[in-house]
Parts: structure tokens; sequence; C-alpha cells
């Protein structure tokens, strides 16, 4: 199928990699104005150039857990297509080993980013 989010504007936060770039290139190819977001310039540069649509896609540099970053995130989104119809909340971090060896400013960068970020 084809041109299913014709008309739409999405974000995908963590779009740079794996399943978020996948979705960034899905929804490119139904017709979506995608902004697809990560944390490294470089990486998000390199995805853009696997796109298949890239005329449609905009990559922003955005953390997840940094509030204010959301806010001016949604307000240039807002400024530049008029809209957002859809939020894929996909970025997401984990820490190497376990709970029991993990500090706690760690823990709070991993649930800034997998929690207080989708919130």
């Amino acid at each position: 199928m084809v041109d299913r989010l014709k008309g739409k504007v999405a974000i995908v936060t963590g779009g740079t990699l794996g399943i978020g770039l996948s979705i960034v290139d899905l929804y490119l190819k139904e017709g979506a104005k995608v902004v697809f977001t990560g944390r490294r310039q470089k990486i998000g540069e390199e995805a853009f150039k696997h796109l298949s649509n890239p005329k449609n896609a905009k990559f922003v540099v955005h953390d997840a857990s940094n509030e204010e970053g959301w806010k001016k995130l949604f307000a240039d989104v807002i400024a530049e297509f008029g809209k957002v119809d859809i939020l894929v909340n996909n970025a997401g971090i984990g820490v190497p080993g376990d709970v029991e060896h993990t500090d706690y400013a760690q823990w709070r960068q991993t649930m800034a980013v997998n929690l207080d970020g989708v919130y």
C-alpha cells in the first residue's frame, strides 16, 4: 500500500537506527512528512542518506530526556509543517550489565530517556 499517511506529519524519536529508522522509512513510503530525532548529529546525517524519500524527511538532534527540548521540537515542527499528527516515542537507551552494577547516574539517565521522555 502507498499514501496511507499522505498529508500527515510525524515525529519519530530515536529514528536514526534500527526499528526507529525502519519506521521513518516506512512512513515516508506511505506519504508522510517525517521529522526524526536522535542524540548524535553524525548518525542522523548518515541515516538521512539511506531514506527512500528524503525530500519529505528532516533530522533534528534531540534528547528525549530534556523537557525544554520537547517543547522546542514541537514548536519547530508546528512552525514548519503546521501540525503534528503522529508521535512515535521510539527513543530508548540501555545500561550495559545488570542493575546490581549500575550506578545511580546511569539509572537516572536510563529512566529519563525511557520513561520521562515518553511522558
